[in-house]
């Protein structure tokens, strides 16, 4: 396989779901398209390559003691102020009484959804930010997955700075691989080769 050939095996996509969220990733020609669903929204970009970085960091995010404790503290006031009126409220319309323990209900559950919510995230930092869950089952896929859009960029990059223009003139070709090379988008070798070929180049036009 010659430098900067993507593999014909690369996996271009990613899909989790974890109901009723998911997240989808898939490399696209010029970056990464990402669809995002969650309770609250949905969203769907495209981060360009330009912008995606790959320092890495994990995070896990838990329930801290004390909102934990604050819920269940909570909840039971509310079972044990409806059992103090318990004979009140039977006083109440059935309507209205429906209406306040449904109230109560969903306001308890919305607020155990988002207290007890487990994640595990890998953060890929650069100019946008990209999040990957991390949880054990996922984890050598997304790895996977992440060398994969480091090969894709390497690629971008390649395709677009290593072509040579007509009228370009030698100092800014050489100063494109140079940068290319401290980006290590071209190894050590095909650097010294094409810096040659330019040498030998400006020798026969004359510079």
């Amino acid at each position: 396989q010659s430098p900067g050939t993507i593999c014909t095996i690369m996996i271009k996509t990613l899909k989790h779901k974890r109901y009723p969220e998911f997240r989808n990733y898939e490399i696209v020609t010029n970056g990464l398209k990402i669809e995002f669903k969650t309770h609250e929204s949905y969203n769907e970009q495209i981060v360009k390559f330009e912008d995606i970085g790959f320092e890495e960091q994990i995070t896990n995010y838990k329930p801290s003691s004390f909102l934990t404790g604050l819920y269940i503290s909570i909840f039971i006031n509310i079972l044990l102020t409806l059992f103090l009126f318990l004979d009140d409220f039977k006083n109440l319309n059935s309507a209205v009484l429906s209406g306040v323990t449904g109230a109560i209900t969903v306001a308890m559950s919305i607020w155990a959804r988002q207290l007890f919510k487990f994640e595990k995230i890998k953060l890929i930092k650069g100019q946008v930010n990209l999040s990957f869950w991390y949880f054990k089952k996922y984890q050598v896929e997304v790895d996977s997955f992440i060398e994969n859009l480091k090969q894709a960029k390497r690629e971008y990059f390649r395709n677009k700075f290593l072509v040579e223009l007509d009228d370009e003139d030698l100092y800014s070709l050489k100063q494109r691989l140079q940068w290319l090379k401290s980006m290590e988008y071209v190894s050590e070798g095909e650097f010294q080769e094409r810096m040659s070929e330019i040498e030998n180049r400006r020798k026969i036009k004359g510079f």
